[in-house]
């Protein structure tokens, strides 16, 4: 007979290790609950999902190993065929409980679905012509930094890739100038370094507007920004949100 078994899983991220010599130095997530003692004599079956995909199920753990033995590492969803390469993607994990290894389970509880990727505070901007916009940046999981001969490295560098609208059928660049040349630097010189060890907290990213109040009365404008990064592969060409910026 199955056991009555009732708790709320929950998606905690965390980085094993920063030793950048091991293979635990990436970003990695528990399946965390708050489990009543009279639960703690049995053994739990984890399964876990990204994208709605199933990634891959940890059974018979006992209680004291499911922090350990029931964690999903990048290691498992890299060899899994809809594995994520990149930050932005959705993870979910199953739990369920029984008294021996061989006996009935307990049905599985589900816990909501966590997004592991950069986290904007605001998307939209309506602004006057040639005004900054200021975008706000954190992330909901930690970096996977390095620690090296008593430093630790744990930049990640984040790209204005393309700010563009329409204009008479042209893309121009939402910067000062429409010259090709501009539009090079803008995309070089505008950027935000992103410190890892502070992933929870908002960056700040400025961009300008375009301010040829001439030639266009209104346009909308979407930017697109990228991370790069040497030390964590999941926020390499990774694409952050857009951002959709309106002259008022």
């Amino acid at each position: 007979m199955p056991i009555s078994f009732s708790i709320l899983p929950e998606v905690k991220s965390f980085v094993p290790t920063y030793d950048f010599t091991s293979a635990y130095r990436q970003l990695a997530f528990r399946c965390q609950a708050s489990i009543p003692p009279e639960y703690h004599r049995y053994v739990f079956d984890i399964t876990w999902y990204i994208n709605n995909n199933e990634i891959v199920s940890k059974n018979q753990i006992p209680y004291i190993k499911l922090n350990t033995d029931g964690v999903l590492h990048r290691i498992d969803w890299d060899s899994h065929p809809n594995g994520p390469r990149v930050l932005g993607f959705w993870v979910m994990c199953k739990m369920r409980a029984r008294q021996h290894a061989i006996t009935a389970s307990s049905p599985y509880t589900s816990s909501d679905a966590f997004y592991a990727g950069a986290q904007i505070e605001r998307t939209s901007f309506i602004v006057k012509s040639g005004m900054d916009v200021t975008i706000k940046i954190k992330s909901t999981v930690p970096v996977a930094c390095v620690h090296f001969d008593g430093r630790t490295f744990c930049s990640v560098y984040i790209e204005l890739f393309s700010m563009q609208d329409q204009f008479q059928s042209r893309p121009a660049n939402c910067n000062d100038s429409l010259s090709d040349e501009e539009i090079q630097m803008s995309k070089s010189s505008c950027g935000l370094v992103f410190d890892g060890t502070q992933w929870q907290n908002y960056h700040t990213f400025k961009i300008q507007t375009l301010s040829d109040q001439a030639l266009r009365s209104s346009y909308k404008c979407a930017a697109k920004l990228f991370a790069r990064s040497h030390i964590d592969s999941l926020w390499n060409n990774y694409q952050l949100p857009e951002i959709y910026v309106s002259k008022c």
